[in-house]
């Protein structure tokens, strides 16, 4: 769905109408929307699998992944522009196995991708080259970046996949009508009374299905493709 169908089906199950204040308060639904979104996607749901690309700068050796929180894959694009392996270590790791690695010596082959924390890592060796796009990150991300949404127009498709999407439904109109029941329109508060036990019950049930299915997918299509040194890694 949309951000703007989904609009619509909030205020449909609020049993909003042009008029109302809450209607026409669209910053409200959107910060709603972005938290529900946020929560989806975020550490426990993992409902958000994508991937991004950056790129490779010359004696650059920190880079970032922005929206990751959870890497589970990493390739750098070499000289014939194949996509190599990046494998995943840690500057302890590093320590025990890689002598010099902290004088960031520099190559034209990568090998490490050494990290600082979640998002936030080395390259090793340091790149003696320059490659648009060059890097390749796979792995679980935010749909909110620096408090910006990653789809703030309404004709943007919901970057989570469809099975969160009627969830994410029940769960900003949840916000939604918690926000009525402070209203000055007692018309707006009576009918978050008699919405609310209706919509909670079928939000558990749709976001008890939303992680079976985020559990799913991961077992079936996301740990089925990692290469072997990402199968177990965590940081």
């Amino acid at each position: 769905m949309t951000r703007g169908a989904i609009k619509v089906r909030i205020a449909q199950l609020l049993g909003l109408s042009i008029g109302d204040s809450a209607y026409g308060d669209p910053f409200a639904t959107d910060s709603a929307l972005n938290r529900v979104t946020d929560e989806f996607a975020g550490p426990g749901m993992d409902c958000y699998w994508t991937s991004e690309t950056g790129d490779v700068t010359t004696d650059q050796a920190e880079y970032c992944a922005p929206t990751m929180y959870k890497l589970k894959g990493a390739y750098w694009l070499d000289s014939s522009s194949n996509w190599q392996p990046l494998y995943p270590s840690t500057p302890q790791k590093m320590d025990l196995t890689v002598s010099n690695w902290r004088n960031n010596p520099s190559n034209s082959t990568l090998q490490y991708i050494v990290f600082e924390g979640a998002n936030r890592f080395l390259l090793y060796p340091t790149p003696n080259f320059t490659t648009s796009s060059g890097l390749k990150f796979e792995g679980y991300a935010q749909t909110n970046v620096s408090g910006i949404s990653t789809w703030a127009a309404d004709a943007t498709e919901c970057p989570l996949p469809t099975w969160c999407h009627e969830a994410i439904v029940y769960g900003a109109a949840i916000d939604m009508a918690n926000q009525m029941l402070t209203s000055d329109d007692d018309r707006e508060v009576q009918k978050a009374i008699r919405v609310l036990p209706v919509l909670e019950g079928r939000y558990r049930r749709l976001r008890g299905s939303a992680e079976s299915a985020a559990a799913t997918f991961y077992q079936d299509v996301v740990r089925a493709s990692l290469s072997p040194a990402w199968a177990y890694w965590s940081y």
